[in-house]
C-alpha cells in the first residue's frame, strides 16, 4: 500500500513572516488550493495567501552573514560550504584541515528552518562537509559575521582571548563558532553543557584549561575561580547588536550583513541543478522524491542529507555520483509518532535522536531511552550529529557491512524496523538484519519503527570502547537486552540479545551463547562462566586495523560489566564498580603565575597582543593569503605501494580534465637542479628524491605533481594518474622486522650512554622482564603543510612557507630549482601549530610548489 507517512501534516508548512505585523509562525490555518494557500496570523488576524507550489529553481540561495549569495552550475554539486568560503578569499576566518568532519576548524553556524520545533533552529556544523547546493534556504554565520579588533569583538572572542585561549590561533575560530552556536540555542549553558558541545572541536597546542575557562564565564553555574569573570546574561545582551545578534559596533557602519531575516519567506521551492559533472534536485515532497527515485534507480545516484559519511569513506564523496538528490527538504520524513507504536521518520537528524531518547529516558515503557540518549552522546561529534540522519548512518552500514554502526546496533538489541519505500511508495517493513541484504536501488528508508515494552523486567544496556570517547569510530560497540527475573536469581526469561560490533562484518549476534543463557540464572557464577566460555568460542574478529585478540577481550568484558550491573546485588563488593559506568565532573584547573606585584608592570601577566586577531579570524595563515591573479595549486601524486620501482606513468585522464593545467615529474627537474629534497648543506650525503625517478621507497612518496586551477580540481586530478609498479616487495615497518632482514641505519647516531645499566641491573632486588612498544605518533599540527611561491622578476624565486626552518626551506628551493640562494626568498609570519613536524617535512612540500612555480613560470 502507500504510504503516507506518520502526521505529516503538522510540519508540511514553513516558517511565514506575516507581511502586517511580521510575526514569524507556521500557519496552522487555512486551506491549500490550486497551489495557493490561505492563511490567518496567529498574531494578528490578518488574511493573506500565498503560492505554495512554485516553478523548479536552477540555483541554490542562503545568506552568509547577512548577505545573500545566489550560486548555480558555475560551482559543481560536489563543492562545499567551505570551499566557497574560502576560495572567493573573502572569508577565510573559517580553516580547513581534515576535510572530513574530524579536526572541527571548520565550524559554522546556520540557522534552518526545523520541521520538529516548527522555528528557525540554530546548529554548529562542519562546513567541510555541508554541500554548498545543501546550503539552499540557509542562514550561514562565520567567525567575520560575530565581530573583529576595528569593529568591536563578541563577547565570546573577548573573552577566548582574555583567558589565554589563543596560541597558535588555528583553532581559534572554531572554539568561538561552536560556543557561539551552543548560545543560541541555550543562552544559559551549564558547564557541562559546555563540555558535551565542545567535542567537536580539537585543539594540539594552547591546551583546552583555558580555552574552556573563557567559554564557562558565560555558564549559570561556573567555578569559583571563574565567577570574576562570568559574563552576565544581560550584559551579554547589551553587547550584542539588536539587529543581528552580532558584536555591537557603537554605529552601523553600512555593512550590508546587518539583516537578519529569514533568507526565504516562501514554501521551498524544488531545486534542480544541471552541473558539467553531475546533477543536484532538491525535492520537497515526498511525491516528488520517489518520483526521482523511480526515474534515476539505475543512474549513479545518491541521496544526499547531511554529507558526513564521506568523512569515514571518502570513496562515497559526492563527486563519484552523476545524480545527487537532496531529501533534507521533504517534510514528510520528519514524521514523529508515539500512538499506537513508535514510528520515527528518516530525515530525524542524530541530535533529533538524542533529543527524543532524553526526553523519554524515564518512561517505563521505554526502557532503551537512557541507554540510547547515552550512547548517541557518543556517536562522532555536535557538528556531525547535528547535520547527520540516522537513515544514512544505516545506509553506510548497508554499503560498507564493517562498519561498526551505533544506530544499527541500538536498532537490532530492541528488533526495531525500518520502512522502505519504492518508487511507487510501496511500502515494506524490514528487520536489521533483512535490511543489509536488500537491494536499496531505487528505495527508501522513510522511517523506523520501534517497540514499546508493558513488562519493568526488561534490561538494556549498550557500550562503545574507542580510541576516545567521542569522534571516533568504535573497536568494539556492544548491546544487550535481557528479560531478567530479579527475584529467581535473575532468570533469563525468553531468549537475550547478544550483539557485537566491530567483531565480525557478517555477525552480530553472540547466538550460542543467547541459546545457552535462555532459561537459566544468569546470578548463578557457574551459569556466567559457561556463558564466557560459549562466548569466547563463538567470538571470531575479523582481521582489521586494530588487534583482533584485543577486540576478542574487549567484547568478552563488556558481556562481564553487562552482567556486573544488572546482577550487581549479587557480585562481590569488590567486583560491583566494575559494572557502572564511570561520572566525570566537570573539569576544574587553575594556573598560577610566579609574579611580583611590587615590581609590576614587570612579571605582570597579561594577554598577547595578536589574540583579538586569533579569536576573530583576523589574523592569516600560509593557506589564507590571496595569491597573485591566475594562482595555480599543486598536488602531488603519492605511491600506493611501500617498496618497489615504478613501472608506468599515464597522466592522460588527468589532463583531460577541466581546469587542469600541467603534470610534473622528476625529468622535469631543470637544467642544473637536484632532485633531492634533502638540503645538501645541512644534512649529509643522503638523497631523498623530490619526484621519484624509479625507486620507490616509502608509501606516500611522490611520483609527480598536478597542476591545476584550484586545490579540489588538482586533488581530484590526482587520482586520475595511472601508475604501475614492478619489483614489489613487501615494505620493512617494524623494528623486529629490520633486525631480521640486516636492516640498518648507514650511519646510526653514537650511543648516549651513562653508568653501567648491566650492573645496575645485575644488582636490583627485584627484576622485570617484558617488551614494551610505542607506535608512531602523528604530529597534529592544525595547519597542514603549505607553500606559496611566486617567481621574481629576476630569475629567482619567492616562498611563503609554513616552516619552522626557513634557511633549510630556501636551500631546498635553491637546490632543486638550481638557483643561488640570494635569488630565494622564504618569509613566515605565524603557524598553526608545529611541534617539530614542520622542521624539516616542510622541505618537500615547498620543494614540490617551487618546482612547479618555476617549470610553469607563475
Amino acid at each position: 500500500m502507500p504510504y503516507s507517512g506518520r502526521n505529516p501534516t503538522a510540519y508540511t508548512m514553513p516558517q511565514l513572516n506575516c507581511p502586517v505585523c511580521l510575526a514569524s509562525h507556521v500557519p496552522l490555518k487555512g486551506s491549500l488550493k490550486n497551489g495557493v494557500y490561505a492563511c490567518t496570523c496567529e498574531s494578528c488576524g490578518h488574511f493573506f495567501k500565498f503560492k505554495a507550489v512554485q516553478d523548479v529553481r536552477t540555483s541554490a540561495t542562503f545568506k552568509i552573514n547577512g548577505k545573500q549569495y545566489t550560486v548555480g552550475n558555475e560551482f559543481p554539486p560536489s563543492t562545499t560550504l567551505n570551499t566557497f568560503l574560502r576560495r572567493n578569499g573573502f572569508l577565510k576566518g573559517t580553516k580547513g584541515m581534515c576535510y572530513e568532519g574530524g579536526c572541527g576548524v571548520c565550524l559554522v553556524t546556520v540557522t534552518l528552518y526545523a520541521p520538529i520545533l516548527m522555528k528557525q533552529q540554530h546548529y554548529s556544523v562542519n562546513s567541510c562537509l555541508l554541500e554548498l547546493f545543501a546550503c539552499d534556504g540557509m542562514e550561514i554565520t562565520t567567525i567575520e559575521g560575530l565581530g573583529n579588533p576595528k569593529h568591536g569583538l563578541h563577547p565570546i572572542q573577548e573573552q577566548l582571548a582574555k583567558h589565554d585561549g589563543a596560541q597558535c590561533g588555528y583553532c581559534s575560530s572554531s572554539m568561538v563558532m561552536n560556543m557561539y552556536g551552543l548560545l543560541k540555542i541555550k543562552p544559559k549553558p551549564t558547564v557541562a553543557d559546555v563540555e558535551d558541545y565542545f567535542d567537536t572541536t580539537v585543539c594540539r597546542c594552547t591546551g583546552y584549561r583555558p580555552i574552556l575557562d573563557a567559554m564557562k564565564t558565560f555558564c549559570v553555574d561556573a567555578p569559583p575561580h571563574l565567577k570574576r569573570a562570568v559574563v552576565d546574561i544581560e550584559e551579554l545582551d547589551a553587547k550584542l547588536c539588536k539587529r543581528t545578534g552580532n558584536a555591537c559596533t557603537g554605529h552601523c557602519h553600512g555593512n550590508k550583513a546587518t539583516s537578519n531575516g529569514n533568507c526565504e519567506n516562501q514554501v521551498s521551492r524544488p531545486v534542480h541543478i544541471v552541473g558539467s559533472t553531475a546533477q543536484w534536485l532538491k525535492p520537497t515532497s515526498l511525491e516528488e522524491l520517489v518520483s526521482l527515485l523511480k526515474k534515476h534507480s539505475q543512474d549513479n545516484y545518491r541521496l544526499v542529507f547531511g554529507n558526513t559519511g564521506f568523512g569515514v569513506y571518502p570513496k562515497y564523496s559526492t563527486a563519484n555520483y552523476d545524480i545527487l538528490i537532496d531529501t533534507r527538504h521533504v517534510m514528510e520524513l520528519y514524521g514523529i509518532d508515539f500512538d499506537p507504536t513508535i514510528v520515527l521518520g528518516g530525515n530525524l537528524s542524530l541530535h533529533n535522536l538524542w533529543e527524543l531518547f532524553d526526553r523519554t529516558k524515564t518512561d517505563p515503557s521505554i526502557p532503551y531511552g537512557y541507554a540510547f540518549s547515552e550512547h548517541i552522546k557518543y556517536i562522532a561529534s555536535t557538528g556531525v550529529r547535528n547535520m547527520a540522519c540516522w537513515a544514512g548512518n544505516l545506509m553506510l552500514k548497508h554499503l560498507e557491512p564493517s562498519f561498526p554502526s551505533d544506530i544499527f546496533l541500538l536498532l537490532e538489541s530492541i528488533g526495531a524496523k525500518l520502512i522502505i519505500l519504492d518508487g511507487d511508495q510501496n511500502r515494506i517493513e524490514v528487520t536489521m538484519p533483512d535490511f543489509l541484504k536488500l537491494d536499496m536501488k531505487g528505495k527508501l528508508m522513510a522511517a523506523m519503527a520501534l517497540p514499546t515494552y508493558d513488562t519493568r523486567d526488561i534490561f538494556i544496556r549498550t557500550y562503545k570502547r574507542g580510541l576516545r570517547l567521542q569522534q571516533c569510530v568504535a573497536y568494539v560497540n556492544a548491546a544487550f537486552n535481557f528479560q531478567l527475573d530479579a527475584k529467581s536469581n535473575y532468570l533469563v526469561k525468553g531468549k537475550p540479545t547478544i550483539l557485537f560490533g566491530g567483531i565480525s562484518s557478517t555477525k552480530i549476534h553472540a547466538s550460542a551463547t543467547e541459546n545457552y543463557l535462555s532459561g537459566k540464572a544468569l546470578g548463578d557464577p557457574e551459569v556466567l562462566k559457561g556463558a564466557i566460555k560459549t562466548l569466547e568460542g563463538e567470538l571470531v574478529p575479523e582481521p582489521g586495523f586494530f588487534n583482533p585478540l584485543y577486540r576478542k577481550s574487549l567484547a568478552l568484558c563488556l558481556f562481564y560489566k553487562y552482567v556486573l550491573d544488572v546482577c550487581k546485588v549479587k557480585a562481590s563488593a569488590a567486583f560491583v564498580s566494575g559494572g557502572a559506568g564511570l561520572t566525570r565532573t566537570p573539569v576544574v584547573g587553575t594556573q598560577d603565575y610566579g609574579t611580583k606585584p611590587e615590581e609590576y608592570p614587570l612579571t605582570k601577566p597579561m594577554p598577547k597582543t595578536i589574540a583579538p586577531y586569533l579569536t576573530s579570524g583576523v589574523a592569516q595563515y600560509v593557506d589564507d593569503v590571496s595569491g597573485p591573479p591566475g594562482m595555480l595549486f599543486a598536488v602531488p601524486v603519492l605511491s600506493t605501494i611501500g617498496c618497489g620501482t615504478l613501472d608506468t606513468i599515464d597522466a592522460t585522464q588527468a589532463l583531460e580534465m577541466p581546469g587542469v593545467v600541467a603534470f610534473l615529474k622528476a625529468s622535469d627537474i631543470p637544467s642544473g637542479g637536484v632532485n633531492n629534497w634533502r638540503p645538501l648543506a645541512l644534512f649529509d650525503s643522503a638523497v631523498e628524491e623530490l619526484l621519484s625517478s624509479g625507486p620507490i621507497n616509502y608509501a606516500g612518496q611522490p611520483i609527480g605533481i598536478i597542476v591545476a586551477d584550484h586545490r579540489e580540481t588538482a586533488a581530484a586530478a590526482a587520482e586520475k594518474v595511472k601508475v604501475t609498479y614492478k619489483n614489489v616487495k613487501k615494505p620493512i615497518v617494524t623494528i623486529e622486522d629490520a633486525i631480521k632482514q640486516k636492516s640498518f641505519h648507514p650511519n646510526p647516531p653514537d650511543p648516549y650512554k651513562i653508568g653501567d645499566a648491566k650492573a645496575a641491573i645485575a644488582k636490583a632486588p627485584h627484576k622485570l622482564s617484558g617488551q614494551i612498544k610505542c607506535g608512531e605518533q602523528y604530529h597534529f599540527h592544525m595547519e597542514t603543510q603549505s607553500c606559496l611561491c611566486s617567481p621574481t622578476d629576476d630569475g629567482g624565486m619567492d616562498v611563503l612557507a609554513s616552516t619552522q626552518w626557513l634557511d633549510g626551506v630556501l636551500e631546498t628551493v635553491a637546490q632543486v630549482l638550481g638557483l643561488k640562494q640570494s635569488q630565494v626568498t622564504v618569509e613566515n609570519k605565524r603557524l598553526g601549530g608545529g611541534f617539530g613536524g614542520k622542521i624539516t617535512q616542510n622541505f618537500l612540500v615547498s620543494g614540490l610548489c617551487a618546482l612547479a612555480s618555476g617549470v610553469l613560470g607563475l
